[in-house]
């Protein structure tokens, strides 16, 4: 943790809620388990409250939500996906026409 620097990332272990204060306890080194660091954030008030949440696979080291971050990865992947098989359909249908349409030497250097 950074002192100077307002944002920083703090792993949580565990988080209680009361009067609108929540609580958190970090995750620590086994030296420092022994010493539990709570940390009181500021008041939630109005919408911003924690409503009790279940993560199906999970958060990470972070806190963040894993089936979040693999759907949003998984955006990437099918568009590359997608990407190169369009390429290569066209390229494939314009090299087979090519053959077709030429035959003889022409279709036996594509082959």
């Amino acid at each position: 943790m950074n002192g100077k620097d307002p944002l920083y990332h703090i792993a949580i272990e565990s988080y209680q809620i009361k009067n609108a204060l929540v609580f958190i306890s970090n995750i620590t080194t086994q030296e420092e388990k022994a010493i539990e660091d709570v940390y009181a954030i500021k008041d939630l008030g109005g919408s911003y409250r924690i409503h009790q949440q279940t993560f199906v696979l999970g958060t990470d080291g972070f806190g963040r939500d894993v089936m979040s971050r693999i759907v949003l990865g998984s955006r990437v992947s099918l568009s590359v996906g997608f990407v190169a098989v369009l390429v290569s359909l066209l390229i494939g249908s314009t090299l087979g026409l090519m053959a077709g349409y030429f035959r003889g030497r022409t279709d036996v250097i594509i082959s």
